[in-house]
């Protein structure tokens, strides 16, 4: 065992018996013993220090000094080399050559005016459109024509207006009445029917639109 390794622990062994001096003995502990107890703790320290392995340094290498730069080398000088004079004059001046000028193009004929034809006299005569014939316009033959059939005579919005505000909301019931109207001889019966049977109120708008488009359908 080395040295420093058993100085520390004779020194650890000391110490312990002190302190367990100082556990048995409590407040009568002699001032001696305290004394050698921070002693010995000093001498710890010391003797720690020597125990521990000295730290190896490590040289530090010298710089390698970097090689000076070669001189870059200097051009040898040339000398001019004089040859016979040019025979060649002054360059002169080149004009440019002048452009052709475009030939004008050959002017067109103009094109021979058409002889004038002959139209028979019916053809010149406007025609008279099959709406001019006839004393019925488009719209009232169309709406004749529906109102032959009740249902197609109503349009969606009066559909849903007098679903509403005649039948109560429901649509059973408007096509039932229209089914019992359709059957019915004339607008006379019908009217009675609705007025009468229904309580219908002749006064209210939709009441006098409604009989104005089954007067149209038996019409």
């Amino acid at each position: 065992m080395n040295q420093p390794l058993a100085t520390l622990l004779t020194q650890v062994y000391e110490l312990e018996g002190l302190l367990l001096v100082v556990d048995k003995h409590g407040d009568d502990t002699p001032a001696v013993v305290y004394d050698r107890i921070r002693q010995i703790s000093a001498e710890l320290a010391e003797s720690a220090a020597l125990l521990a392995p000295k730290p190896e340094v490590t040289p530090i290498p010298e710089p390698i000094p970097e090689p000076a730069p070669e001189p870059e080398p200097v051009p040898e000088p040339v000398e001019p080399v004089y040859g016979p004079p040019s025979q060649m004059s002054p360059a002169e001046p080149i004009e440019p050559e002048p452009e052709p000028e475009p030939e004008p193009e050959p002017l067109s004929e103009p094109a021979p005016e058409p002889e004038p034809q002959d139209v028979p006299a019916d053809s010149v005569r406007p025609k008279t459109t099959q709406v001019e014939q006839d004393p019925l316009r488009v719209d009232e033959k169309l709406q004749r024509t529906l109102s032959k059939n009740l249902r197609s005579a109503l349009t969606l919005n009066d559909r849903f207006r007098f679903r509403r505000e005649l039948f109560g909301g429901s649509d059973a019931e408007m096509n039932a009445t229209l089914d019992t109207v359709e059957r019915m001889a004339g607008y006379t019966e019908a009217e009675q029917y609705l007025l009468d049977n229904l309580g219908w109120n002749p006064e209210s708008e939709e009441v006098i639109e409604f009989l104005t488009i089954v007067k149209r359908h038996f019409s």
